[in-house]
């Protein structure tokens, strides 16, 4: 059984009896959600916690985009040239922008949206940001080489200051302030080889090295995290003690290009990977043989466009309820941001076995397992919904105990029968993702007895047929729906409606066609579906004319049309008009007692159902006989250009020639 996870947040409304929720069609992490941003670049991104705002840079857009949680834009930051770094001020009133085309690094009320002051940095070129102890430091670029440089916000008049660093820095370093240390800050390479990681002490105003190391990435960094308790420091997938900058964990299988760590401490990796995850979760100390969560984005925009996560691409909400991830195409445009929720909990997988069919009114029994990587609760339970036709809605049923191991048991006496699907749900905890699968069980039913009948076989063009479909015993459902399929036609319901007290259903019909009546039962709970016909066949409409005779007169006590040796008889047809149509002609002579064919033939109609025939030749030689036609519809006949009405035939005209 493919299993769906439901958000914990379900549990009340499930537990209140909202069936639709438990029902509804989820994905991994119900609430996740993907919105394309309106910018044409990344470059960074920091999370609002007290606004619930998040800060996206475009270096290209030299602009800040700023969203809700939802993703929806709530204002952009236009004028920043060369925007990339960003930090957010502790108590989240300040954004500081790092303007890295303008030699400038921004600071903008995050209240109303706008830049309230601009602070010079000379030579250097701002890229990356970080906060400690009431002074800006930014990483910078000049003269094709990194260093360090800091603002004093926290002055009356605001400076900059360069060329803090010590040791060789390719590029403008990364930089990441320790939340619970005010005079410590990590920097990491960000532009060459061999890549580093130090340690700087910021307690003498100056920042000095207290310890280095080269860092095991095989490239340059592109992100880098430190912990909420400031005891870990993350980058490249692999984590350091900030003590002494030694080995902590590995937390992605590869190099990441994103890194963000939960207050919880729960560690993001993204990584440039493909077609594989993008994305894996872990906590502290788990390591990469037990991931508590993986993500993969897969395909997004135009078919074949993979998509593949955002260098610097994460950032956790303040309070670990969500996590921001942006993603790119190949070409790292058309950036998108995809808010994935319950992220910091261990996913649960939810299995269920029921037979395949089951007789109606008799026990069956339900059994599965709930696992996921990390133990579940003593107490937990799983709980059970049925649909079936008395129910389409779905109604609790009850609880099943989640024994040892996962495994539980729930045994139900179905009442209905036909499609059951029960509905088995985990509804989670605060350690642990919810949920849910469901079983089909087709359970008995009895044969049902329907029929429908006319009140005759053929009928003539235009009249009615009167149809009477009959239902036997059911449970539930007294409701028929009678059906007519004109020959050549679509079917179209007649009547639908309860029957009667003797189990019937009636309805005129007027036919121009032969038709299919059918007659037909959906089921309910305990009679199975059951569908009968009847066919019915209806004549067309037919005239014939007889013109061009002289006179009338009476033969043997029928009326003859008398013509003139020297004109010719036209015998002519009206009929129900069909594409293609043809009309069947007999004529014959009478001579010993018995009529004897001349010829037939078939003559294609009118597109108004008209067709004349001349009957010539010498009729010098026919004075004094006896002579008739007719003309006819054939059903099915090769000749006859269709099958949509019932073969009907004209009435014999007669006619005879003179002197």
């Amino acid at each position: 059984m493919r299993t769906r996870r439901i958000a914990v947040a379900m549990v009340l409304s499930i537990t209140l009896g909202c069936l639709s929720l438990l029902g509804a069609t989820t994905t991994p992490a119900a609430a996740d959600s993907v919105q394309a941003l309106a910018v044409p670049s990344f470059a960074r991104m920091v999370v609002d916690g007290v606004r619930k705002h998040v800060f996206i840079s475009s270096k290209s857009g030299n602009e800040v985009l700023v969203t809700d949680y939802d993703g929806t834009e709530v204002g952009t930051l236009t004028g920043e040239d060369g925007a990339y770094g960003l930090a957010l001020a502790a108590d989240s009133s300040t954004l500081y922008v790092a303007l890295s085309s303008a030699h400038a690094i921004a600071a903008v009320d995050t209240a109303t949206l706008t830049e309230t002051a601009r602070y010079d940095t000379g030579a250097a070129a701002p890229v990356f940001l970080a906060l400690a102890g009431g002074t800006l430091y930014f990483g910078y670029d000049s003269n094709s080489a990194g260093n360090l440089g800091s603002v004093d916000i926290g002055s009356a008049t605001p400076t900059a200051t360069l060329g803090l660093a010590t040791g060789d820095w390719s590029g403008a370093p990364l930089l990441a302030a320790s939340p619970t240390d005010q005079d410590l800050l990590i920097a990491a390479e960000s532009g060459g080889q061999p890549p580093t990681l130090r340690a700087y002490d910021l307690s003498s105003g100056t920042p000095s090295v207290t310890v280095a190391r080269r860092i095991k990435d095989s490239g340059v960094s592109r992100d880098l995290a430190i912990s909420a308790d400031g005891t870990q420091v993350v980058t490249a997938g692999e984590a350091y003690k900030t003590s002494d900058l030694t080995d902590d964990g590995q937390y992605a299988n590869g190099p990441a290009w994103a890194v963000a760590v939960a207050p919880d401490g729960t560690i993001a990796a993204g990584l440039y990977a493909g077609y594989s995850p993008d994305v894996y979760l872990f906590h502290p100390g788990i390591g990469t043989q037990s991931p508590l969560r993986n993500y993969d984005f897969g395909v997004l925009g135009n078919p074949g466009t993979a998509t593949a996560m955002a260098p610097a691409g994460l950032a956790w909400a303040p309070d670990g309820s969500r996590l921001f991830a942006v993603t790119v195409d190949v070409y790292g445009a058309d950036p998108t941001l995809r808010i994935l929720e319950s992220a910091d909990k261990f996913d649960t997988a939810l299995t269920v076995n029921a037979p395949a069919t089951a007789p109606r009114v008799q026990p069956l029994t339900l059994t599965g397992r709930v696992t996921s990587t990390r133990s579940l609760p003593a107490d937990g339970t799983v709980s059970v919904i049925r649909r079936d036709t008395v129910h389409p809605g779905g109604r609790p049923i009850g609880t099943a105990t989640i024994a040892a191991g996962g495994a539980y048991s729930f045994t139900d006496t179905p009442q209905a029968g036909g499609k059951v699907t029960y509905t088995v749900a985990y509804l989670g905890d605060d350690a642990h993702t919810g949920s849910r699968t469901n079983a089909v069980v087709q359970v008995s039913r009895t044969t049902s007895s329907v029929s429908v009948r006319t009140d005759h076989a053929t009928y003539g063009w235009g009249t009615a047929a009167k149809v009477t479909a009959h239902l036997g015993a059911t449970g539930t459902s007294r409701v028929l729906s009678v059906y007519a399929t004109p020959a050549g036609g679509s079917r179209t319901l007649i009547k639908s409606g309860r029957v009667n007290a003797s189990g019937n259903l009636t309805v005129d019909y007027p036919l121009k066609r032969n038709t299919t009546f059918t007659a037909s039962f959906d089921g309910d709970d305990v009679a199975a579906p059951k569908a009968a016909t009847s066919r019915v066949g209806t004549t067309v409409k037919l005239g014939e004319a007889t013109t061009h005779h002289y006179r009338t007169e009476k033969l043997s006590g029928q009326t003859y049309y008398v013509f003139h040796k020297a004109t010719n008889a036209l015998l002519g047809t009206t009929m129900t008009a069909a594409t293609g149509r043809k009309a069947f002609y007999q004529v014959e002579f009478y001579h010993q007692g018995a009529w004897h064919d001349t010829g037939t033939r078939y003559v294609k109609l009118s597109a108004a159902g008209k067709v004349t025939v001349t009957y010539g030749g010498d009729h010098a030689r026919k004075v004094g006989y006896k002579l008739r036609w007719r003309s006819s519809y054939i059903m099915g006949a090769a000749n006859s250009g269709d099958s949509l009405n019932t073969t009907s035939r004209g009435a014999w005209k007669y006619f005879t020639f003179t002197k």
